[in-house]
């Protein structure tokens, strides 16, 4: 019976190169889509078994790490593609949907239909670049994170489907952590207040030289912990301590080893608040659309983010859950920091993260609503 029911689920293909683990939200998406909602099928150059539900078909293209040299990398690709297309050529009939996390493959939709392909295209639009509105147009249905985002794609891509909804909320039902990082653990034990930032080392989108900066305005109680993305380049990180040291900072700003996702969120739950903070240069950034917005809220940790609309609005419901700063204010960044851990202001915090997680992030919820949108 049970044979039966999975045999009358949708097919779906995610077709990638690159190592989804970069992307979370399409190994939520993938997670989730599998748990009872439809068969799922990931092809990629390299894949990490244990980041997907058991569920989930994986087609690994090599037994390589994608490599980081240019030479190399245009063979893997070449190499990519080339199963791709055998691939398409033996199962493109196969499948119902072929849902593009990043569209690593050129004239996929072309040869998809080339060779059978009779279902729908979904394109996950993540960052808000206009040179890959052409891949919304191509696609039957775009997915978008952030509600600006989503006009200004429909709006501007002149789009003929409004496109969907889906918030970058993280998806663990299958995943336990086990007890507290010992990085985060010695400095709990010792009563320091811990500001988490996790993520991309960029000094001119994500103001870090300003929060840095600002740690040396407060007191010695409350430190900084960097963990960067796993591939961070050396001479990113090189600068990343430079900058550290120039400050003398060494013993207030701790950078901690990169964790492939999901397992960089074990170490949110020990953290008292977390940071991230974009410049404003792009409507990419000013209508960003954080994981960590989501990712913090989840365990109730409190999050400071810029102040920009979407992010104003949400702090003016919860009070002290999410915080809005202006990211280009070292002194500004220190004062939010110091009102927040002064009186009970943290503990209202952590109160009105988890008020907003449990109002806003029904992840399965939302999934299921977007699935039965484009299957009806």
């Amino acid at each position: 019976m049970l044979d039966t029911v999975k045999q009358e689920k949708a097919k779906v293909l995610f077709p990638s190169i690159r190592n989804l683990q970069v992307l979370p939200p399409v190994i939520n998406l993938i997670n989730c889509l599998s748990n009872d909602l439809a068969q799922v099928t990931v092809i990629s150059y390299d894949l990490n078994r244990d980041s997907y539900h058991d569920e989930v078909e994986l087609i690994q293209i090599s037994n390589q790490k994608y490599p980081s040299r240019f030479s190399k990398r245009v063979k893997a690709k070449l190499s990519a593609w080339l199963f791709m297309l055998k691939y398409l050529y033996r199962n493109a009939a196969t499948f119902n949907y072929i849902w593009i996390g990043v569209w690593d493959y050129p004239h996929l939709d072309f040869f998809a239909r080339f060779f059978g392909f009779k279902g729908k295209i979904i394109f996950h639009f993540h960052e808000l670049e206009f040179e890959k509105l052409k891949y919304c147009k191509k696609a039957d249905f775009c997915v978008v994170p952030e509600e600006n985002r989503l006009w200004l794609t429909y709006f501007l891509g002149k789009l003929e489907r409004k496109p969907f909804l889906l918030p970058n909320i993280p998806y663990l039902p299958y995943i336990e952590f086990d007890s507290a990082p010992l990085a985060l653990n010695s400095l709990k034990t010792t009563g320091k207040k811990i500001i988490l930032y996790q993520g991309l080392i960029d000094f001119e989108k994500r103001c870090l030289s300003e929060l840095i900066e600002a740690i040396s305005f407060l007191p010695d109680f409350i430190v900084l912990v960097i963990m960067p993305m796993p591939s961070t380049a050396e001479s990113v990180l090189e600068s990343l301590k430079n900058r550290i040291t120039e400050l003398n900072l060494l013993s207030r700003v701790i950078v901690i080893e990169p964790q492939l996702p999901p397992y960089h969120l074990h170490y949110i739950k020990y953290a008292d608040v977390g940071i991230g903070l974009y410049r404003p240069t792009t409507l990419n950034q000013i209508y960003a659309a954080p994981n960590r917005l989501y990712e913090f809220t989840k365990f109730g940790v409190p999050v400071i983010l810029p102040d920009f609309p979407s992010f104003k609005a949400l702090s003016s419901i919860y009070k002290y859950g999410i915080i809005t700063v202006n990211p280009e204010s070292s002194i500004g960044i220190a004062n939010m920091i110091e009102d927040f851990f002064e009186k009970d202001n943290a503990s209202k915090g952590r109160m009105q993260a988890e008020i907003f997680f449990n109002e806003n992030a029904n992840y399965s919820l939302k999934v299921e609503k977007l699935w039965s949108e484009i299957t009806k």
